[in-house]
């Protein structure tokens, strides 16, 4: 089998590439000049050649990318220090209640009530070997430091799992500093939910902006059990931990009526979370970007007068997949847009143990995983391995979350490889009898009620605040299990007229195309005879996938103008998430799922 390497995958590639050589001025220090060239120059070599140079490899990962310019510049003037080798007996452990240390000196977070200050900061002690102990009134998590070799495979487990049908997405643009909102949306999702990050953020998850008290004090969030800031935001905003993010999931499935429960696993050994991903349940961890090390940051008082310092470094993750064979384990991630990552396993449990093994799964108690058996035709979303052999003994290659159409399931249940997804390889039939997200296989569609989803954007159609008014705007809008977001198809015809059951339950306006031409609005008005409020909706050649279609002119359809969330009075092409009619050219942003 082919050594998986995790190749560079960056954010926002451009701005992190552009960010001043010298920092002279912030009390950061100055820069040399030999320095200067060699920041220039490895600028170059990645924006120029592509080329790649040993030298500038900061972090062995045998590329020379934008992460490579980040850790030069953080080794340069000392932000961060990467994790290296360490006495394998030095063991560092802090708990809320009290600091130990055993023969070694290490930096500690301490915390004070004696002095206000005037703005958020940073305070480091650093406690000296000999059994010490000193009291604190943090609430910072514990964090533990183990430093080891590669471990060897467990028996108990598969040496290799992976949860294929996972789909991650992106916490920004909406939300800069919630990942853990994020993360935790891509967890319900995989087990068949229609979860919106923002609606989780906002809605479900308890947080609290900063503000600064009459005596000149910082006043904040306690970040275990509360979001310190807002999550839309940088600043001022941080994020939470395990007791936050299990209060968001139960609000989530105690509104959508679900008998599911988040669970706090908080403390488990990493080797024992890939025993849960082997089971087919993925585990959100807290870790940090990329790996970086940890260490103290800001500060701040709680509403209670307690003084606590945030952790500087820190990120939400969902473990989906491990393989003991490369020491790989497979995530994803929220701030990479491959969305499915692989990191090294014995670094990512240094991590997750610094930031105090937080960890949480979902716990489906007595109901039964939605899981369903896959069939030609469904579209899947797939993560992991291909053989170019039903047999499983040909060539093998793994590939990153991407849509897959099954193309052909063999009868023969021996062999280990049997069902092929379009033209890329075979997969395990195992691998897909999971919850295939975009399998709809519905039917007659006639008189029922859906969400109406795009395929581009996954956001769902919504009628500007349920408003049951003729010319009501009509956008996308985040998944928020409104009845705004519903809509019944009623045949008329070989046509549908598309009902909003906002208005009369279903029984008065409808979606109405505001004339037949390129860009016209689309808005909610009384039902009457006019062929602009008569539907085509037709199949495409992915099942599942719709497009519709103006009756009096079939080559106009329903188009959404980008992935953003719409507006009341957005209502040209242009406008943020709105929808209005254009010529039909297939593309995504005019293909619908039918939810």
């Amino acid at each position: 089998m082919k050594k998986i390497t995790r190749s560079a995958k960056s954010v926002i590639p451009a701005a992190l590439l552009s960010v001043p050589i010298l920092l002279s001025g912030f009390g950061i220090g100055s820069t040399s000049a030999a320095e200067k060239k060699s920041i220039f120059n490895l600028k170059l070599i990645i924006l120029n050649s592509g080329q790649y140079e040993s030298s500038y490899d900061t972090n062995e990962d045998g590329k020379t990318n934008v992460f490579d310019v980040i850790r030069l510049k953080q080794n340069q003037y000392g932000l961060t220090e990467e994790i290296t080798s360490a006495p394998e007996t030095t063991t560092v452990t802090t708990t809320p209640a009290e600091v130990s240390a055993t023969t070694t000196t290490v930096p500690v977070t301490t915390t004070s009530v004696t002095t206000a200050p005037t703005t958020i900061v940073t305070t480091t002690t650093t406690v000296q070997t000999t059994t010490t102990t000193a009291q604190t009134t943090t609430a910072a998590p514990p964090v533990t430091t183990v430093v080891t070799t590669n471990p060897p495979a467990p028996v108990t487990t598969p040496q290799r799992k992976i949860l294929t049908n996972m789909k991650s997405m992106l916490q920004s643009p909406e939300l800069p500093s919630g990942c853990e909102a994020t993360g935790l949306t891509i967890a319900i999702n995989w087990y068949g939910y229609s979860a919106w990050k923002t609606d989780i953020a906002l809605n479900h998850m308890p947080w609290k902006e900063f503000y600064d008290s009459p005596d000149g004090r910082v006043i904040g969030a306690d970040y275990r059990t509360t979001f310190a800031g807002d999550p839309r935001k940088t600043g001022r905003s941080y994020g939470c931990y395990t007791p936050c993010m299990e209060t968001t999931v139960n609000s989530f499935f105690r509104k959508v009526g679900s008998p599911y429960k988040a669970k706090d696993i908080t403390g488990t050994e990493f080797e024992d979370l890939l025993k849960y991903v082997a089971r087919g349940i993925p585990v959100t961890v807290i870790s940090t970007p990329e790996l970086i090390t940890p260490r103290p940051g800001d500060s701040w008082y709680t509403e209670d007068g307690r003084y606590i310092t945030w952790q500087r470094g820190h990120h939400c993750m969902v473990i989906m997949g491990y393989d003991w064979s490369t020491y790989t384990v497979y995530c994803a991630d929220p701030m990479m847009l491959k969305g499915i990552v692989s990191y090294n396993m014995t670094k990512f449990k240094t991590i997750y143990n610094l930031k105090g093994k937080n960890a949480l799964i979902i716990d489906t108690g007595s109901a039964e995983t939605p899981y369903k058996t896959a069939a030609v035709g469904d579209t899947v979303q797939y993560a992991g391995f291909f053989n170019s052999l039903s047999s499983g003994k040909g060539s093998e290659w793994y590939r990153d979350s991407a849509r897959y159409t099954v193309t052909q399931i063999l009868s023969d249940t021996s062999l280990p490889c049997r069902v092929r997804l379009g033209n890329e390889g075979w997969v395990s039939y195992d691998s897909l009898i999971q919850y295939l997200p975009n399998n709809t296989n519905r039917g007659s569609i006639n008189n029922n009620v859906y969400n109406i989803r795009n395929y581009k954007s996954f956001k769902n159609i919504n009628v500007h605040y349920g408003v049951d008014a003729d010319g009501t705007n009509i956008y996308q809008w985040d998944f928020d299990n409104s009845i705004e977001q519903l809509f019944k198809l009623v045949p008329e015809g070989d046509a549908y007229k598309i009902y909003s059951m906002c208005s009369s339950t279903g029984t008065n306006r409808v979606l109405t195309a505001s004339s037949i031409a390129e860009g016209a609005n689309v808005y909610l008005y009384s039902r009457y005879s006019n062929a602009n409020q008569q539907w085509i909706i037709k199949k495409t050649k992915d099942t599942g996938v719709y497009y519709i279609a103006l009756k009096s002119n079939p080559n106009y359809a329903l188009t959404i103008a980008n992935d953003l969330n719409g507006e009341k009075y957005g209502t040209s092409n242009t406008s943020p998430g709105n929808v209005f009619i254009s010529k039909y050219t297939g593309a995504s942003s005019q293909l619908w799922l039918l939810d």
